[in-house]
């Protein structure tokens, strides 16, 4: 009953759509009018009779649909030792095996079944080392793939070593000329700020013409004369240093160097 109520309210929606050429699409609101034909059109009372008929409701019948399931196909006796053999592959054990099953080996369907076993048997045979030897070959590529793998992460690794390796020496060999230049640099310094500075001589004579300048004040103030005549007593004053000694104490001559002659 229901699926044909179904089949009636496919073709009432399809009637409608061919109506409207697809212009006018269908809506909630034409559920019900093609729902309500098609009920209309399938739950009449010959179709529920004949629905009750065929289930056997009424009049109560259980053949119709007893005769719905087929009935069991007798169970075969089988040999013991047919039981026992759980799967036979080898051409020996299927020959042995029809001769116990097949009463009647001369006829022509036995003999082309026997034929057909052989075939079969010998094809398993064939197939079966057929894939020995294809998964053979398969585990070996396999293998030979997972050591190529191995390999290549091998050498990938190999290669970010070296790299980082030859970063840092990069960053050592920088870090190296960075300290020498930085050495260099305050070797110049020095050597500037050296150069920059008097001869011990004449920074002697700057100390003491430094150190002179009060007294010459202070005289100047006393005597309430002229820098000049005091400058002049102070200088006439003073001993003068001893030449230096042009002989070491071991006997060797000394050179002195230009800038103190």
């Amino acid at each position: 009953m229901f699926r044909l109520l179904s089949s009636h309210y496919k073709k009432g929606l399809s009637t409608r759509v061919q109506d409207s050429q697809g212009l006018l699409p269908v809506k909630k609101i034409d559920f019900f009018s093609l729902f309500w034909t098609a009920w209309t059109s399938s739950f009449t009372q010959d179709h529920i009779l004949q629905a009750f008929k065929s289930c056997g409701v009424w009049p109560m019948n259980p053949d119709p649909v007893l005769k719905k399931f087929p009935p069991p196909t007798p169970q075969v006796p089988i040999d013991p030792e047919f039981v026992q053999l759980k799967r036979v592959t080898s051409w020996k054990d299927l020959q042995k095996l029809f001769n116990q099953v097949v009463p009647n080996k001369s006829s022509k369907e036995a003999k082309c079944l026997a034929s057909s076993l052989h075939f079969l048997s010998v094809q398993f045979e064939l197939v079966s080392a057929e894939n020995r030897g294809l998964r053979v070959s398969l585990s070996g590529k396999k293998k030979h793939k997972v050591k190529e793998a191995a390999k290549i992460n091998k050498l990938a690794l190999q290669a970010v070593a070296a790299e980082k390796r030859g970063v840092e020496k990069e960053r050592r060999k920088k870090e190296k000329e960075e300290k020498v230049q930085k050495l260099a640099q305050k070797k110049r310094e020095r050597a500037e700020a050296k150069l920059a500075q008097p001869p011990p001589k004449k920074r002697k004579q700057v100390s003491e013409s430094r150190s002179n300048r009060p007294l010459k004040k202070q005289a100047v103030k006393q005597s309430g004369g002229h820098a000049s005549g005091v400058g002049g007593v102070g200088t006439n004053s003073e001993p003068k240093p001893d030449p230096p000694p042009k002989a070491s104490r071991s006997g060797r001559n000394i050179s002195l160097p230009s800038k103190f002659r």
